[in-house]
């Protein structure tokens, strides 16, 4: 449960809308009491129907910490703000519910040793990075402060998500190393350090915040995660250890699962897991969707007779137009295809919600390009006698 910035949920509506740090939605404000009241009774909402000794509060990212007017007001540094806020949270969770608190460490990385001994014993911090080189966001001197301050430190790789916000396939290879590079740090701050791993979470995002689109699916993630979960359970990264994905995911003698050569696991989608059939129809909206986008390339910007020019003065052969629109009757039809299958697929797993934002988010766009490509050429092929050159200008870009 998110207690400070990714409150969008809450803050995006009216009735909490005024506990936003200055104007943004995602924020909101450690000074006014209501901030508190709202986080501790969503908390409560979900401790009692999904009791347990371990909740993760969250409270990264708070990019407009201390920023708004009344928080200007208070005159006090915006870590300390940052600090009270948390220690107020973490404490009505130990007292209300004895459970151990969790946070997300970005906060913390340079805020002073004074500062992180408050939180001693409140909370454990979680300390993210989602690269294969997690020392170049996370240096030693960080984690070696949080040893000597902290009896417990958890570490956070992903499976999904963190590579951009409108990937559609995990990039297993890098999640692997990502979580084995963690593997590895933890063990060597151990050794040098001192510093106590309690565990680790590898995180699996489905947005990059409240209001962005989706990402990565869970259920073609699932090559990804068992990748991920093996490398973090067993601490290395074999042949032996793909061996073992393999058998996991179902899959037969002749695919090959080998991050090396193919990082995403496609090859995944011809195995037997649960979601390979959404694998299998990502591949087959990527192969249509590049399909078109080669399709317009030519006829936008490689040819010349079907450029804006040409179109906004009705003026191409109809040889030319047919040339360069050969392949707009299969595509329609394949995305057609396409549409059917993902609303037969995605519902297995989803629900309308996920499914309807999903087509719309990709294939609404597709069919919108492909629609407009064949009213212009319908248009342009309606047209059998051309004026002479030169033609007319149109100095609003159009007629």
């Amino acid at each position: 449960m998110q207690s400070l910035g990714h409150l969008e949920f809450a803050l995006k509506l009216p009735q909490w809308a005024s506990l936003r740090e200055g104007d943004s939605p995602a924020d909101a404000c450690p000074s006014q009491p209501g901030t508190a009241r709202l986080v501790t009774a969503a908390i409560d909402q979900i401790m009692s129907v999904a009791p347990t000794k371990l909740i993760h509060i969250g409270a990264d990212e708070v990019f407009t910490l201390g920023t708004c007017k009344v928080c200007r007001g208070r005159n006090t540094a915006p870590l300390q703000l940052y600090v009270e806020h948390v220690s107020k949270i973490a404490r009505h969770v130990k007292s209300q519910w004895g459970a151990r608190v969790l946070i997300w460490d970005d906060m913390l990385r340079h805020a002073p040793t004074t500062l992180l001994h408050t939180l001693a014993g409140l909370v454990e911090p979680t300390v993210w990075a989602y690269g294969p080189d997690v020392t170049r966001m996370v240096p030693p001197y960080i984690l070696r402060t949080y040893a000597a301050v902290f009896p417990n430190v958890w570490v956070a790789p992903a499976f999904k998500g963190a590579t951009g916000p409108r990937a559609l396939m995990p990039d297993a290879a890098r999640h692997a190393a990502n979580t084995l590079a963690w593997i590895e740090v933890g063990r060597r701050m151990k050794s040098y350090s001192g510093l106590s791993v309690a565990g680790i979470i590898i995180t699996g995002w489905s947005r990059y915040d409240h209001f962005a689109v989706l990402c990565e699916l869970l259920p073609p993630s699932t090559p990804s995660l068992v990748l991920s979960l093996l490398t973090a359970s067993r601490g290395y990264l074999t042949p032996a250890t793909l061996h073992d994905v393999h058998a996991l995911l179902d899959c037969p003698s002749h695919v090959v699962i080998d991050p090396a050569r193919d990082p995403h696991l496609w090859a995944s989608r011809n195995c037997a897991f649960p979601g390979a059939n959404v694998a299998s129809l990502l591949h087959s909206y990527i192969s249509l969707r590049d399909d078109i986008r080669r399709m317009m390339k030519e006829a936008e910007e490689t040819g010349g007779w079907l450029t804006k020019y040409n179109i906004d003065h009705n003026f191409s052969p109809p040889k030319r137009i047919r040339e360069a629109t050969v392949d707009l009757r299969r595509l329609t039809f394949g995305l057609s295809d396409l549409r059917e299958e993902a609303l037969g697929v995605l519902s297995q797993y989803h629900d309308t919600a996920t499914v309807s934002e999903w087509i719309e988010q990709h294939l609404v766009p597709l069919n919108l390009t492909l629609t407009n490509l064949a009213q212009t050429t319908e248009r342009l092929l309606s047209v059998s006698t051309w004026p002479r050159r030169p033609l007319d200008w149109l100095p609003s870009g159009g007629a």
